[in-house]
């Protein structure tokens, strides 16, 4: 996959496939949007280096399912040719619906068209399907207006799939996404505080962009050197320690030395939420019931 910013930086005479949206998660629904059939054309998505609303209203700007780094990963393994990352300024948010599009087909050879059934674009939204269809008409490419994605009679949806996490419903949210939750980071030197109860830790702190799980304890599938263990990991800030916030997983079946490596925590089960323990002792015992539910668990209803 080739990463660009700008149209005019493939050959126009490429036919491709664009789809278009800011894709966050890269859920069920967005993949709809997203694959492509005809192996004839270019399979390319155009996305933001940025969420829009940071731009209009960074206070309500929500936090994201995926960095933009996970972002390039995923769509790479999607077999995506072309991923567009356009930067989003004033100035490209006032482009009107019109020179938007103009923008697009007087730079790249676009064959198709691919967007959500809600994508609006433009200054102030007012480019939307059926303008599209009008436009896509005039200029002589398709058009692909993908419906809503539904499970369940319920809409997927990034937002949707946002709240689920914050509810600690990880197992409904997974389903949305297609995949387990994850959030990686470079593992840290915490105070030795588990190893000291017989119970390691390896502690990471999640990208500030990410949406954050509900406090609380998790089943989790851990990925190190492209090896795969399970555990439990608590996210929180450890009421017990009065700790900063971070994501802390016991490994199952590992001794390893990995300060300092990048690992990736997916969250496969809500298990407990989190709270203070009166004593050493009480802590222990809980994170062994814990880690008892993890391995039951994982050894009858993992289910990735």
């Amino acid at each position: 996959m080739k990463i660009v910013h700008s149209f005019d930086a493939v050959d126009k005479n490429e036919p491709l496939s664009l789809a278009f949206g800011y894709f966050d998660g890269i859920h069920l629904g967005h993949r709809k949007i997203i694959e492509e059939n005809n192996k004839d054309l270019k399979n390319c998505v155009v996305t933001f280096d940025k969420h829009p609303m940071d731009l209009i209203n960074k206070d309500k700007s929500p936090k994201m399912l995926m960095t933009m780094e996970e972002k390039e990963g995923y769509l790479e393994k999607m077999g995506v040719d072309y991923l567009f990352i356009i930067h989003f300024d004033s100035n490209f948010m006032n482009l009107t619906d019109r020179q938007f599009i103009s923008l697009v087909i007087d730079n790249v050879n676009m064959k198709k068209m691919k967007v959500g059934f809600n994508y609006h674009f433009g200054k102030n939204g007012r480019g939307n399907a059926d303008f599209l269809r009008k436009v896509s008409k005039e200029e002589g490419f398709e058009l692909e207006v993908v419906d809503e994605y539904k499970i369940d009679d319920e809409r997927v949806c990034s937002t949707a799939i946002r709240n689920l996490i914050y509810e600690g419903n990880i197992s409904k949210a997974n389903k949305f996404l297609g995949r387990p939750y994850s959030i990686t980071g470079k593992v840290v030197e915490g105070k030795h505080l588990g190893k000291q109860i017989g119970i390691p830790t390896a502690n990471i702190f999640p990208d500030p962009v990410k949406a954050i799980p509900k406090r609380g304890v998790y089943v989790t599938r851990v990925t190190i050197d492209d090896e795969i263990y399970y555990g439990i990991s608590n996210v929180g800030i450890n009421p017990t320690f009065n700790e900063e916030p971070k994501v802390e997983t016991n490994i199952f079946d590992f001794d390893g030395d990995i300060y300092g490596k990048e690992i990736k925590v997916e969250f496969l089960e809500f298990e407990r939420e989190e709270r203070a323990f009166e004593s050493i002792d009480e802590l222990k015992k809980t994170i062994e019931k814990s880690i008892k539910f993890g391995r039951d668990y994982i050894a009858h209803k993992l289910n990735y």
